[in-house]
This record gives structure tokens, sequence and C-alpha cells, in this order.
């Protein structure tokens, strides 16, 4: 979120997963990258992602209100509680 919020982008989940859901996509040359004993199930593939990636749609209150101050990227305070609250979730481990 604190990338987002340095380049001014705007982050929902819900855009996200649209836009992973309406992408175009070239499967064949994914294929290409696979064993031809292996199968390419789009379908799968894209829910794998959404399963993976679900916790972007779990953000702390301080996450949303960094990611609501992304387009103006002024309050600073906000962004250095986030990089606190990561540092101590990083150290904790």
């Amino acid at each position: 979120m604190l990338k987002l919020w340095q380049v001014r982008d705007l982050f929902t989940a819900d855009t996200f997963f649209s836009k992973l859901h309406g992408g175009s996509y070239d499967w064949e040359d994914l294929r290409r990258l696979v064993r031809a004993s292996e199968r390419v199930d789009s379908e799968e593939i894209l829910a794998t992602i959404e399963a993976r990636f679900a916790v972007l749609r779990l953000l702390t209150a301080l996450e949303q209100q960094v990611i609501a101050d992304a387009r103006s990227g002024k309050n600073e305070t906000l962004a250095e509680r986030l990089r606190a609250e990561i540092r101590t979730l990083a150290a904790s481990r």
C-alpha cells in the first residue's frame, strides 16, 4: 500500500479482481512454458490468484486511510504510521 501511496495510485480490491477476471491473457504463451503433459486451465489459474490475494480485501483501517490519501500523497504522517507498523510486524517474526 505504501508503494501505491508513493506513486499516487488509488487501489481498490474490487477493481483489482475485476481487472483480473476481465483481462485478456495470452494463454497459449503460458502453455508453451509448461510441460506438454500439464494442462493450463485459465479458470483454475484465476481462482488460485484470487484465493492467494484475498488478503487484499482485508485491509486494516490504517491501510485504508493510506489508500484514501493516495491521490494527494500529502499525509506523510499516515504513511509513517504504516511504515512503523510494518517494521514492528517484521521485527516480531
